[in-house]
């Protein structure tokens, strides 16, 4: 068997069975990008003092979503200015108050 032959044969299949189809929460359908921002919040809402990278690890083990990045969490972090745990805890705080 020659190298050619062994291109050819593994041209016709899919280049990788494991690997995931990339998901962007922010491009293109903005009802994706609404749900992602309500989970981010969400999950600052109960957990306000939460890492971003402990925000990322419990939106990864809810099962049913896409893989998440430390970027896209920082990013919904950012567009609400809740980049610090000071202002996690007054969003969390004033959230809690809004519910009663």
């Amino acid at each position: 068997m020659t190298r050619l032959s062994v291109v050819d044969h593994f041209s016709d299949q899919p280049s990788s069975y494991h690997r995931r189809d990339p998901v962007s929460f922010f491009g293109g359908d903005a009802s994706g990008a609404g749900d992602f921002n309500e989970q981010v919040l969400r999950a600052v809402s109960n957990d306000p003092f939460a890492s971003i990278r402990d925000i990322q690890r419990e939106l990864n083990r809810t099962p049913g979503n896409a893989m998440v990045g430390w970027w896209q969490v920082f990013s919904v972090l950012r567009k609400h200015y809740l980049l610090q745990k000071r202002s996690r805890f007054r969003y969390a705080r004033n959230r809690s108050r809004s519910n009663f």
